[in-house]
């Protein structure tokens, strides 16, 4: 689950299905969702008043349920290139405090 802007996304997927790519449609229905609907929130006083958000939640599935779409690559792509820069940039943190201690 996603807790953003005071609205909680929630999936629920097979579970050989990718996390990453779980999180991924989550964090893309709550980007959305808060574009389109982010002002609206807190006044909302009956269920059901954002029903035709769900067009877009079918479109998202079909196109994340597909994991050779081009979209879910990119994501993941994405995603390992963030992690791969966070990793080298604490490999060198770690070898300057190395060098600092010599």
């Amino acid at each position: 689950y996603l807790i953003e802007h005071d609205v909680c996304y929630l999936i629920l997927c097979e579970r050989n299905w990718s996390k990453r790519l779980a999180y991924a449609y989550l964090e893309d229905i709550a980007q959305e969702f808060h574009a389109q609907y982010g002002k609206r929130v807190n006044s909302v006083t009956r269920p059901y008043t954002f029903i035709e958000f769900d067009t877009y939640i079918q479109k998202a599935q079909k196109s994340y349920s597909d994991g050779r779409s081009r979209r879910n690559i990119n994501a993941l792509n994405s995603q390992l290139q963030d992690v791969q820069r966070i990793m080298v940039q604490n490999i060198d943190d770690v070898l300057q405090r190395g060098t600092v201690l010599s």
